[in-house]
């Protein structure tokens, strides 16, 4: 913690919902506006970073420029990690802008429209793009398709949450009883909702099996009903 505070000429915090909200308050307040957030979901203005409300199937904004009121009336939780002090955390993020004391990175250019449309057009807002590990190289893009008669299926690629658009696919597999989906999870992640035959789950990552089941597809989803930046998964699934 000393460390960050007194040695480096920048900080930049990364998932400040993990790193803990009160210790990124005093990081941004003793440094003194050479800190950045670099945004990875809409935390800076959502307690549930997910900018979604459960069962919808669309993107949330009620809160978009401080009206936290609708954190009662929508039953928000803060998450990924439970906080109580989030939606103090986004009240003070507001003083902090103002007085300089904190930048924003962004992955796009709407990401960024976002922001000023939250802090306003005072705050100190930078896109820069994000590339991570497990999307391909532009020059090692394996297009190789199988010619498997058992291809003929529909993956959903995300996670089981409502904000990622699970429901909104079991919702639509209900509706092609005549198409197999495929979800990359343990079925028992899905609550209160009525699952057709035509749904098949295989827990799997990028790394064991998910990849060559994105490349071979008939069709794959990323129904995402958030605001995500960018969606890695969308990205990974264009490409290959």
């Amino acid at each position: 913690y000393l460390r960050l505070i007194k040695i480096p000429r920048v900080v930049i915090l990364f998932h400040q919902q993990y790193i803990g909200l009160r210790l990124c308050e005093k990081i941004i307040k003793l440094r003194g506006g050479n800190t950045f957030i670099y945004l990875l979901d809409s935390g800076f203005f959502c307690v549930r970073s997910y900018n979604h409300v459960n069962g919808n199937h669309h993107e949330c904004l009620d809160c978009l420029g401080g009206n936290y009121k609708n954190i009662i009336v929508n039953s928000c939780r803060p998450s990924p990690v439970n906080n109580s002090y989030f939606k103090q955390f986004l009240i003070n993020m507001q003083s902090y802008v103002n007085l300089k004391q904190i930048n924003f990175l962004t992955q796009n250019t709407n990401q960024e429209k976002l922001v000023y449309s939250h802090y306003g057009e005072n705050a100190n807002v930078k896109t820069v793009g994000l590339w991570t590990k497990d999307i391909p190289s532009f020059d090692n893009v394996k297009k190789d398709r199988s010619d498997s008669l058992d291809n003929d299926y529909i993956l959903f690629h995300g996670a089981p949450l409502s904000a990622k658009g699970v429901y909104f696919t079991i919702s639509l597999a209900s509706k092609y009883l005549d198409k197999k989906f495929i979800f990359p999870f343990e079925k028992n992640k899905l609550k209160g909702v009525t699952i057709t035959s035509n749904c098949e789950f295989i827990p799997m990552t990028w790394d064991s099996g998910l990849k060559e089941i994105a490349i071979n597809a008939k069709i794959v989803l990323v129904p995402s009903l958030n605001s995500p930046p960018i969606e890695s998964a969308l990205i990974k699934s264009i490409m290959l």
